[in-house]
């Protein structure tokens, strides 16, 4: 005998056992503590599973912002390294004998207008 029969009633003849259960219904003839319990089980479970699902949109919610991320990450490396650029182009130009002339020029210039 399997799992299957022994969670699951499979009566010998369906249609009959399912017009008796509407037949119990129409008559009010039900249970109702079972049909609360039943109740409370479904809600249960339909809680479970919306908790479920939520965690699962969570998820792609959080992979979707990780996706992002690692996109603005990359445009700030890409920046990052311009900027190393631009500043090692300044450094270099600094560093020239123009940069120096021009440098000690506007020097002299300052010292001879102080002194005025």
């Amino acid at each position: 005998m399997d799992i299957r029969n022994k969670l699951f009633y499979f009566p010998d003849n369906p249609v009959k056992e399912f017009v008796k259960i509407i037949e119990k219904y129409l008559n009010d003839n039900i249970d109702y503590n079972y049909k609360n319990i039943h109740d409370v089980l479904i809600k249960n479970y339909t809680n479970y599973i919306s908790g479920y699902q939520n965690q699962f949109n969570l998820q792609s919610v959080i992979d979707s912002k990780n996706e992002e991320i690692s996109k603005l990450n990359s445009i700030i490396k890409k920046y990052e390294e311009e900027l190393n650029n631009k500043n090692l182009i300044i450094h270099y130009y600094e560093k020239g004998k123009l940069y120096k002339l021009s440098k000690k020029i506007y020097q002299s210039y300052y010292k001879l207008k102080n002194k005025e």
